[in-house]
């Protein structure tokens, strides 16, 4: 995605009206992304590297809508 970012994407989704659980992975989570990922309503945040088995989890609670 040149000049995008994952938050950029969910960021213009949104705009366009589309609403979708999101689960933001990322290797360089500070203070600020946090604080942009929170405004924009992520569901979770996984830090890499990260284990798959609690990211499956996430996923499947994001898609059930228990997040």
């Amino acid at each position: 995605m040149p000049d995008m970012n994952g938050l950029d994407v969910i960021d213009r989704l949104q705009k366009e009206g589309i609403r979708v659980p999101t689960i933001l992975i990322s290797g360089r989570l500070d203070a600020k992304t946090r604080e942009r990922a929170a405004s924009l309503g992520v569901s979770n945040i996984v830090e890499k590297p990260f284990v798959a088995r609690p990211l499956v989890e996430l996923i499947r609670n994001a898609a059930l809508g228990l997040n």
